[in-house]
């Protein structure tokens, strides 16, 4: 028995909230032993060449996930949305979570803002979620979730969003349930005469690169934006880099939006709003490169019916403005993601430094490329967000970026 199963399986004994009573639930890495990993639906993988995520549930992970390989849950034929569990407990998710109910209140409705790392309302078992659910839920007005965790709403019923659920982040300073900052994206190069701008943030769409700034006649490098890559757990999005310095800083990078995954056992239907939409990117000063904007979060829908006739966001935000020489420039902000299919706007540029580029919206992924500049760059506008549907099925109402 490998190194991981001998963990499990010795912490399984003295486990008590498990979702099966032969299931482990991780809290970290270091709980799954060496090579192992702390998956977001808290139980343990290990590296496996045969699974297209390259990683494969342990045998001690509870149902369905047990052997499974990650990702890969639910997918192409997976299980059920609705399954009965052990002890009273029924399980609801055939996407990338799987979430049981034990004797569920009839009715919840939620109308306050959700702190995901202290609310009393998260079932106990999920150390890395903040899962709250009964038979019916809705949510009614503004309910912002912040926080470190990704929220997850579960309904053994119907889940209906009336009002607006949204975990956006903005350049002022909130941030989105389980948002993040800088993931690979690349800083603006610093220089005294004129910094390059940060680069935008990648997640499901590519930043835009940071545009170069000068230095008596000789670019001086923005950041460079990565690809993207395959998401197969629920997180937030990638932070924005920041812009290059000059001395003065350089624009600070905008944060993600965050991550929400909906589940239902018989429908979702959302005839109000969900937001994950990432921050603009700050303006350089005095000759600084501004910084990329935040990419878009992550969105689940997951149920038999979905049915959208409001809006579910997850833009990018506008990469800052550079700046020229002299004290008395500064680049503007970039847009934070909108609500809407709208791209947000890279900041202008404060004296000869160039604008940010714009966020990414709707069907164009990317976030747009700063141009170069006889000062201070701008910064690369926020790839897209990810909006993933279980099972597929097409969807009304506004989607951005499409749902996949």
């Amino acid at each position: 028995m490998g190194l991981l199963r001998i963990v499990a399986a010795l912490a399984l004994a003295a486990s008590a909230g498990c979702l099966r009573s032969t299931s482990f639930h991780c809290s970290d890495n270091a709980a799954c032993g060496t090579g192992g990993t702390c998956e977001s639906t808290g139980f343990c993988s290990a590296p496996d060449p045969a699974c297209s995520s390259g990683s494969r549930y342990s045998d001690t992970a509870g149902s369905p996930y047990s052997g499974q390989c990650v990702g890969g849950v639910g997918i192409d034929g997976g299980i059920d949305t609705h399954m009965g569990g052990e002890g009273g407990m029924d399980c609801y998710g055939t996407g990338l979570l799987n979430i049981c109910l034990t004797s569920p209140a009839p009715t919840l409705s939620l109308s306050s803002n959700i702190n995901t790392d202290t609310d009393g309302m998260c079932l106990a078992g999920y150390p890395n979620v903040c899962a709250i659910g009964a038979t019916d839920v809705t949510v009614t007005g503004t309910v912002r979730a912040t926080g470190g965790k990704p929220l997850v709403l579960v309904a053994a019923n119907t889940l209906t969003i009336t009002g607006t659920l949204d975990a956006s982040s903005t350049s002022a300073g909130a941030q989105g349930a389980a948002s993040r900052a800088e993931c690979t994206a690349a800083a603006g190069t610093n220089n005294t005469q004129g910094a390059g701008g940060g680069a935008g943030g990648t997640f499901g769409g590519q930043g835009g690169n940071g545009g170069n700034g000068d230095s008596g006649g000789a670019n001086v490098a923005g950041g460079a934006a990565p690809a993207p890559t395959t998401q197969a757990t629920l997180v937030g999005g990638c932070g924005g880099s920041a812009g290059g310095t000059a001395g003065a800083a350089g624009g600070p990078g905008g944060r993600s939006g965050g991550a929400i995954y909906l589940i239902a056992g018989a429908q979702l239907q959302i005839p109000g709003h969900v937001y994950a939409s990432g921050a603009g990117g700050g303006g350089g000063a005095s000759s600084s490169g501004g910084g990329g904007g935040g990419t878009g979060g992550m969105i689940g829908l997951d149920a038999p019916a979905v049915t959208v006739g409001g809006s579910v966001i997850a833009n990018g935000g506008g990469g800052g403005g550079g700046a020229a020489q002299g004290g008395g420039n500064t680049g503007s902000p970039g847009g934070d993601g909108t609500t809407t299919a709208t791209a947000a706007t890279g900041g202008a540029g404060g004296g000869a430094g160039t604008n940010g580029g714009n966020g990414a919206a709707g069907a164009t992924l990317t976030g747009g490329t700063a141009t170069s500049s006889a000062s201070g760059g701008g910064g690369g506008g926020g790839g897209a967000g990810i909006i993933r549907v279980f099972p597929t099925q097409t969807l009304g109402g506004t989607i951005s970026p499409p749902a996949t």
